[in-house]
């Protein structure tokens, strides 16, 4: 079963969970926000798709290294 670092990161790192398949890299996957229209985009909507990027642009702390993955 395949899980993304931001659930398994801190168990990895606490040695409570091991990755088994080491030398597979899953495909990245892309975070998508979908709206209707720009038109008539509310404050609300583009404060937030505004937030997802921002966020999700940067390095996360949960995401793993390979160092951490290898164990």
């Amino acid at each position: 079963m395949l899980e993304p670092d931001f659930i398994v990161a801190p168990e990895v790192r606490s040695g409570r969970l091991q990755r088994l398949l080491t030398d597979y890299q899953p495909p990245r996957s892309l975070i998508a926000a979908v709206y209707p229209s720009r038109r008539h985009l509310s404050a609300k909507v583009r404060s937030f798709v505004d937030f997802l990027a921002a966020r999700h642009a940067r390095n996360q702390d949960w995401v793993l290294s390979p160092a951490v993955e290898a164990g």
